[in-house]
Order: C-alpha cells, then sequence, then structure tokens
C-alpha cells in the first residue's frame, strides 16, 4: 500500500485539498484518506502555525477536520498494472464545510492573535525587486491616483511568498495592516482572507480584485515563514485612506500575486 501525497496538494486558486493513494482496492481509498489527513494538517495557517497546531489545541477542530474526512470526494480512480488502484481523494480549501471553516474561527479567538495591533519590532523590509525579464510588468497605481478602489493588489512576485489560511500585511513600521481580526468570518471562510494568483492576467480578472484594485509593491517578507508581508509606510497609509473610502479589507478582498508554479 503506497502512502504518498500529489504534488502540491493544496491549490489555493482552486480552493481544494488532494491527495491520492494506492494499493488493492480494499485499501487504495483508505490510504489516500491517510495522505489527505497528513496534507490537511499541514497547511500553513498563520507565520507560526499549522493546521495541525490547532487540530492538537481544540477538541472542536479535530471533530470537524475528522467529518471533512468522512466527507471526502472521490475525483479519480484508475486501476493499474497486477490490480492495483490509484484514488484521489479532495475537501474544499474554502467554504461552509471546510478546511477554512474548521480552523479559521480558532484563529479570530486566539489569544496569540489578541495584541495585533500593537507595535512590534521594526521588520527586516527589502528594497522593491526588479521585475524580471520574463516577468510581465504590472502597472502600480500613482501616488496621485485616490480612488476609490475595489480590492487590493499587492505585488510579492520574487519574494518566494508563501501561502496560508491566514496571513498579515505590515507597514515598514511593523504595524499590522490586515490580518484575521480584521477581516468578516464569514467573507473570509468562504473565499479565503486573501488570494493568491499566479499571473497578471488572473490577477487583473478575478472577482476578488474587482474593477479597479489598489496596486502596490510588497518591500519584502516579514520573517523567514515568507507568509506575512510588508508594505511601505506610504503604501500602507494609502490602503488605510482607500480602505475607509470603499470597505474591502473587511471583505477579504486583497490579492497577493505570487510567482506562477515551477
Amino acid at each position: 500500500m503506497s502512502y504518498r501525497t500529489v504534488q502540491d496538494p493544496v491549490n489555493y486558486t482552486t480552493g481544494v485539498v488532494r491527495a491520492t493513494g494506492s494499493g488493492p482496492l480494499g485499501s487504495a481509498k483508505a490510504a489516500a484518506l491517510r495522505n489527505l489527513a497528513l496534507a490537511i494538517r499541514t497547511i500553513p495557517v498563520t507565520a507560526t502555525t499549522t493546521v495541525k497546531s490547532y487540530a492538537m489545541e481544540s477538541g472542536t477542530v479535530e471533530t470537524k477536520l475528522a467529518a471533512l474526512l468522512q466527507n471526502a470526494r472521490t475525483v479519480a480512480e484508475t486501476v493499474g498494472k497486477e490490480g492495483i488502484t490509484t484514488i484521489t481523494v479532495e475537501i474544499p480549501l474554502y467554504g461552509a464545510r471546510s478546511v477554512a471553516a474548521a480552523v479559521l474561527a480558532e484563529v479570530i479567538l486566539d489569544p496569540r492573535d489578541l495584541h495585533a495591533n500593537a507595535p512590534i519590532p521594526r521588520p527586516e523590509a527589502r528594497p522593491a525587486p526588479r521585475p524580471l525579464p520574463h516577468k510581465r510588468p504590472l502597472p502600480l497605481t500613482p501616488p496621485r491616483d485616490r480612488g476609490p478602489f475595489t480590492a487590493l493588489l499587492v505585488d510579492c512576485r520574487g519574494l518566494g511568498v508563501q501561502a496560508a489560511l491566514s496571513p498579515k500585511l505590515y507597514d515598514s513600521s511593523g504595524h499590522e495592516l490586515y490580518g484575521p481580526l480584521r477581516v468578516d468570518i464569514d467573507d473570509a471562510i468562504i473565499g479565503g482572507i486573501v488570494g493568491y494568483p499566479r499571473s497578471v492576467e488572473e490577477a487583473l480578472k478575478s472577482k476578488r480584485a474587482g474593477a479597479r484594485p489598489l496596486i502596490v509593491q510588497a518591500l519584502g517578507p516579514k520573517g523567514s515563514s515568507k507568509v506575512d508581508m510588508v508594505l511601505s509606510n506610504d503604501d500602507a497609509l494609502r490602503v488605510i485612506q482607500a480602505d475607509q473610502q470603499a470597505g474591502f479589507l473587511a471583505q477579504c478582498r486583497v490579492l497577493l500575486l505570487c510567482d506562477p508554479p515551477r
């Protein structure tokens, strides 16, 4: 019996977690579900936690995850040589019955996030990277443009951003600009706290971005996990002013543009 997950089991674009198992017909499904359970537990939630962190601390999270696994959907089944069956199963990352629904409420209530508005030590900020020759330029919103804007789109290409269920944005002085305490929990569960488009086209065509997003450049990641991103103080102020006008942050209308998959 084979216990292996498919490459990149978490797809933040399609919003699913997927895993594969192989073995005799009677055990292939069990192998796939075991792999799916392992994949779920490794999903980053914050810069310092994974789904496993919350499952270990909360019986409620553990129970919800178990129910998700019981209702996992089989999306592929093949029979190879010598009768070895390979089965692929998946569960939703977002939605009413999803990984996000099982975990994000705990993140909001987590005492580790109660002081998110307090100043923190100044993070390491890097100069904005030069666009790579193969990378389509993304025109940043000019400072004189006052909106109104429909969303926030942050160009994080070249920074190795790590996708997570509950990332944060900071200004370059170390103050939290955006995170789980600043969103509507229902919106976060339905579509995620941020979107992770993998191309300029995907970002600009996304419903989350809307017709006129505020486009800024990330300075760099905060910390080695590369889950949280840092904006310049000037851009952070623009985000605050634009959000006061349009209220897109609470609606989770934030996108982090990442490098395309290799």
